[in-house]
Parts: C-alpha cells; sequence; structure tokens
C-alpha cells in the first residue's frame, strides 16, 4: 500500500510513467503479476546512489541520542548505527521514468537485443496497483550537482528534519548526480523491516516507520538480488509499447503472449521506427 514521505513526493496523479525492459521481464511480470524489486546494493549507474556521506555518518546517531536520549544506551546505538551501514542490502527499489513521451534516450540505455518493452501507466493507477500486503513509498528522485554533491545532501537533510519527516532514514535511495537526470526517475522502496534486530526495530517504531502489517520475511528475498511483490496488473498497465528497434515480427509474438495471459492491454509498436 502506498504511503507518503513528505521530501520526496510522488509525480501528480495524472503524471505519465514508463518502465523499460526485457521481453523476458515483461513476460515474467505477467506470469507472476508482480513487480521485481532490485536490492539498493545491486545498484551500478551511481556510486554514490544509496550511501550516506562520510561527513553524514553521524546523523542518525545523534538523531537518536537528541529526540531518544533515555531510550537508548551507547552499546544498542552502536548497534543501530551498524545497521545503517548495512541498510542498502536492504531496501529495495523499483524505478520507473516520468514523461508524457516515450523516450528515445532510455531506449538506447535499455535496448536489450533489440526487443525492449515499455509500459505505460499513471501515478494514480501505480498507486491503485500495488498491494496491500507491503508498505510501499513512492517518491521523484532529486538529482544533486557533482561539485557539491555532499554540501546538498547536507541542506536537503537538514530541510527535511525541520520537516520532522522522520522517514528521512530513505534519503539516501531519493537522491543521485546531476549525470542522470535525463532520466527523470520516480521511484518505488520498500524496506525488509526484518534485519534490522530489536533495537533498530525500536528506534524505527519511535519514528513511525515500522508499518501495521506483517514484516517482508526473508525467505521471500532473492539472494543478493530482490523480491517481487504482487500487484495488479490489469491496472497497472494502460498501454505496452515495442521498441522502435525490434524486428516486425515481435509485435505480434507480444500481443499473442498479453492474450494469453488474459490480458487486453493496447500493444503498439514504438512510432519512432529506426529501420
Amino acid at each position: 500500500m502506498y504511503k507518503e514521505l513528505k521530501a520526496f513526493p510522488p509525480p501528480h496523479e495524472e503524471a505519465i510513467l514508463w518502465r523499460y525492459m526485457t521481453l523476458e521481464q515483461f513476460i515474467d511480470m505477467l506470469a507472476r503479476k508482480s513487480l521485481f524489486f532490485t536490492k539498493a546494493s545491486q545498484f551500478r549507474d551511481d556510486v554514490h546512489e544509496g550511501f550516506i556521506p562520510e561527513e553524514m555518518e553521524g546523523v542518525f546517531r545523534e538523531l537518536i541520542q537528541e529526540h531518544f536520549p533515555d531510550d537508548f544506551t551507547i552499546e544498542q546505538i552502536n548497534e543501530i548505527d551498524n545497521e545503517n551501514k548495512k541498510y542498502r542490502r536492504n531496501v529495495m527499489c523499483n524505478c520507473w521514468h516520468q514523461n508524457q513521451e516515450e523516450s528515445m534516450a532510455m531506449w538506447e540505455k535499455y535496448r536489450y537485443r533489440d526487443s525492449g518493452i515499455a509500459i505505460k501507466t499513471t501515478t494514480r493507477n501505480l498507486k491503485k496497483s500495488l498491494s496491500d500486503s507491503r508498505d510501499v513509498y513512492i517518491g521523484k528522485i532529486k538529482y544533486l550537482p557533482l561539485e557539491d554533491y555532499k554540501e546538498c545532501y547536507r541542506r536537503n537533510f537538514e530541510e527535511i528534519q525541520l520537516r520532522a519527516d522522520w522517514k528521512c532514514i530513505y534519503f539516501p535511495f531519493f537522491h543521485k548526480r546531476k549525470a542522470f537526470e535525463y532520466e527523470h526517475e520516480v521511484r518505488i522502496v520498500i524496506d525488509n523491516e526484518l534485519h534490522w534486530g530489536e533495537n533498530g526495530r525500536i528506534w524505527r517504531a519511535r519514528l513511525d516507520v515500522i508499518p501495521d502489517r506483517p514484516p517482508m520475511s526473508l525467505p521471500e528475498i532473492r539472494s543478493n538480488i530482490g523480491v517481487h511483490v504482487s500487484v495488479d496488473v490489469g491496472t497497472l498497465i494502460d498501454e505496452v509499447i515495442i521498441s522502435p528497434y525490434t524486428e516486425n515480427w515481435i509485435p505480434i509474438l507480444i500481443k499473442d503472449i498479453v492474450c494469453k495471459y488474459g490480458f487486453e492491454f493496447d500493444v503498439r509498436r514504438s512510432p519512432y521506427v529506426t529501420r
């Protein structure tokens, strides 16, 4: 179920979102009726992504000491701090591209043996499609200049603190550097709550970031990769667009696949034909 992050709001309800993928990923989504969320530790584009700058490593420690001085010993705070450093392995993301039209830059990036696919939706339908079994956060990525990335990071973090938005623990997963701004990324984030340990769960409960639903169990998470999360695929997908680089027979095949799985999406080839 969608939950709001004040500091990283999603696009407006009618904003158009695209997810580019391989044919294999598309079939997997239809067969499982799910979206795949990748562990942040698997991201390779931006070396800063999901990491807290060194200058910020003490921020969470200070936050605990300032707001919960009587709740935790130094040893317990050390345990929470150690869990923060492993956080990147336990937060999982599903990424979308916001744009009115399809993007040739994204087709180039996700060309995948000339059989790429883009699914088209809106923010409203994305929210409606998500399963109630997981708390998910949807927000637009903020892009920070390389030359003052750490300083911008600090200022943004302080702004969130002033708003008393304690879900700022997800801050590292909603920032990238300016060089990646062409992605216009909108991200869905889920959290493996079980990794925190007792002290971490107590702290997160104080910050109101523990969901009122069963936590994700470790067997559901594919080792080192991520997890499938159920969605209403019929609600999610407005249209299926096939890469302009595909051979002419691919659209026919994809229409047959969609029909086989019982869906009735519009399927068409990109008008930006390159051949």
